[in-house]
């Protein structure tokens, strides 16, 4: 499983590549992680013993720094939410939580608090409507820090020995939580198994369902994974497989394709990202080598 990393691009401001070089070497399975607004990086591990490592990525070399207090666990993406100094993470498991690391003394994230969130409201989660808002409420973790990612069995060992998610009864399980981003007050989160992408308003604590492609006509958007909120407001989300798509969703509710890779098997679509001038989209494909696009704008 070892040989996983980080690796950064720069670019001057037209877009022209400077140099590329790792930044975080010898981990494992790192998925989408996240930036932070103190312009570090956050990379996360999708394996059971999974960690988070800080990276910084503008300094060439492997200096990511673990940050176990973020909780050791299958983790996919985390976004800072800075108006409330907290981080929120997800989890790709069919039975994952969605998580909330309150740091002791924000922005440092090597103590804190975790806890794990529970929606309330009538009815299954499953059965939530676009649109429609629940409260949601959190619930702190016994033990953040299992070992070794911490007991799957939950029935023969004490709540504190077991993996994360098994450790509360109260939190809700979402179907693969995936790729999450944080903007204007909302974190934005997709759910590949059930096809679902979500809105946590941090001030409400209340739940939105966005986008569900049950009830979607015509169904546009499949698998949805990475996530990207760009300052106009559309929320960019790449298709963990389905039809290899990046699909904006609007304001106004509509999903819209906005990009699409043809001729490839095997792979997904990682990313995606806008330039600070919004006139170039960054993304990548999984395939084996990878493959960073860029698609010129503007975007805003």
């Amino acid at each position: 499983f070892w040989g996983g990393g980080v690796g950064a691009i720069r670019f001057d401001a037209d877009g022209a590549i400077r140099e590329a070089y790792p930044i975080l070497t010898d981990t494992c399975l790192n998925c989408a992680g996240g930036p932070t607004p103190w312009n570090t990086w956050l990379s996360c591990e999708e394996v059971d013993w999974g960690r988070v490592f800080e990276c910084d990525p503008l300094a060439p070399g492997s200096q990511g720094q673990a940050r176990p207090a973020l909780g050791i666990f299958r983790h996919e993406a985390a976004a800072v939410d800075p108006v409330h100094r907290c981080l929120y993470l997800t989890e790709d498991q069919r039975d994952g939580l969605l998580y909330r690391f309150t740091p002791s003394r924000y922005p440092d994230l090597s103590e804190g608090g975790l806890a794990a969130a529970e929606i309330r409201g009538t009815g299954a989660l499953s059965a939530i409507r676009p649109g429609e808002k629940r409260p949601v409420v959190w619930h702190d973790l016994p033990n953040p820090q299992p070992v070794a990612g911490g007991a799957q069995n939950p029935a023969f060992y004490p709540a504190e020995e077991r993996a994360t998610r098994y450790q509360l009864d109260a939190p809700t399980r979402f179907a693969r939580g995936e790729g999450c981003w944080y903007a204007n007050g909302s974190l934005y989160f997709a759910t590949t198994a059930d096809s679902r992408v979500w809105k946590l308003d941090t001030v409400a604590q209340t739940l939105e369902l966005v986008y569900d492609l049950a009830r979607s006509r015509p169904p546009e958007l499949q698998d949805p994974d990475n996530v990207f909120a760009a300052p106009n407001g559309d929320l960019y989300v790449a298709e963990d497989a389905g039809d290899l798509q990046i699909v904006a969703l609007t304001p106004s509710g509509q999903a819209r394709p906005f990009a699409q890779l043809t001729g490839r098997t095997g792979t997904e679509i990682t990313g995606p990202a806008l330039s600070p001038d919004g006139r170039r989209m960054y993304f990548s494909e999984q395939h084996n080598p990878g493959t960073t696009f860029e698609v010129t704008g503007p975007f805003l």
